[in-house]
């Protein structure tokens, strides 16, 4: 849900740095960003330069800077959103690399998996499909009530590598 969020801010980012003309495009694109998340609107208002009660008005559509500066607000709150949805990813990759060294560690294993489906890498039901297994199974090691067999561990790491490092390429 989250990424799926922060998705669509990047995209209404994108749509108005495109079109930095469009006052009402770049209130929401703004507003946006600020509600999911991306940054607090005191984190944007220092990495800007300019006083909060401006980032206010500039969300609630009460004020708008010249066209010309609102590029620069719109790239700063692009790169911010592209960061915020990368992180996870790396994360993972992180912990996926960890796993691979240890993989009778039934907590690492129950953090990739867990990362990955929360940062949706992967879907439930992808997971039973692509290791012929029950949707209830996977549902039991998102909640750890159990885990893959070790021999299976290394193939789900590789498979989630895989997913993983593509999702960041996108």
């Amino acid at each position: 849900m989250m990424r799926e969020q922060l998705k669509q801010a990047l995209e209404i980012l994108k749509r108005a740095e495109q079109n930095p003309e469009d006052r009402e495009l770049f209130r929401t694109a703004v507003a946006q960003t600020l509600a999911v998340g991306v940054v607090t609107t005191t984190e944007a208002a220092r990495g800007m330069h300019i006083p909060r009660p401006t980032l206010e008005r500039w969300s609630s559509g009460a004020s708008a800077p010249h066209h010309f500066f609102r590029l620069s607000v719109l790239r700063w709150l692009k790169e911010k959103a592209e960061v915020k949805l990368k992180e996870p990813l790396k994360k993972l990759l992180a912990t996926i690399g960890r796993a691979e060294q240890n993989t009778r560690d039934d907590r690492l294993f129950e953090a990739v998996s867990g990362k990955a489906l929360r940062a949706e890498v992967v879907t439930p039901r992808e997971f039973a499909r692509k290791y012929g297994m029950p949707l209830s199974t996977v549902e039991r090691w998102r909640s750890g009530l159990s885990v893959a067999h070790v021999a299976l561990r290394p193939r789900i790491y590789r498979w989630l590598k895989e997913k993983t490092e593509a999702t960041l390429k996108q």
